[in-house]
């Protein structure tokens, strides 16, 4: 009887450990793609590159690979310069979508970076043009000043979890 009560308190003490390691991750694996969306955004926000590596699909980090290996730089690159300069994600919309029999969801988010990130970004642009600044220096600076509001995410199932497999703008 006592190794029965045991087993079922050890059980209950794994999930709940199991629970909190999921919660403190900042997405479950059922969590929707929106929410993989925001939870992306947060890490950068915050700088932890490695977490927002985490929500990109196996495609989009293979893209980023390719890229660097062959004299580019990675996608992760200029988005880790929005660290500490994102004021919100909204979540206009989210809807789902089949292509050549690939199935996801789409999901479209206003960004809104803080109050005058764009106009510094782009009067630093205007003053390093010239000074020797690398190429993904000054690629960062603008990256910000042209950074679009609005976006829109696909995502991909990847062992149960919402992935980002790409983005692009939409009006």
């Amino acid at each position: 009887m006592k190794a029965k009560y045991y087993v079922i308190v050890g059980t209950i003490v794994v999930a709940l450990i199991g629970g909190i390691l999921l919660v403190r991750s900042g997405i479950s694996p059922s969590a929707s793609p929106s929410a993989t969306v925001k939870a992306f955004y947060k890490a950068l926000n915050k700088g932890d590159i490695s977490r927002a590596e985490n929500y990109l699909s196996f495609a989009t980090n293979l893209r980023s690979i390719t890229s660097i290996l062959s004299g580019g730089y990675d996608t992760i690159s200029l988005l880790e310069s929005l660290t500490g300069k994102i004021q919100e994600v909204k979540i206009l919309r989210e809807y789902s979508w089949e292509f050549f029999g690939q199935k996801g969801m789409a999901v479209q988010a206003r960004v809104i970076l803080k109050p005058k990130v764009q106009e510094q970004a782009k009067i630093e642009a205007q003053k390093q043009l010239g000074k020797g600044l690398s190429r993904l220096e000054f690629d960062k600076i603008l990256f910000i000043g042209n950074f679009p509001e609005k976006q829109e995410w696909v995502l991909v199932k990847e062992g149960g979890k919402w992935k980002i497999a790409d983005f692009g703008r939409f009006s």
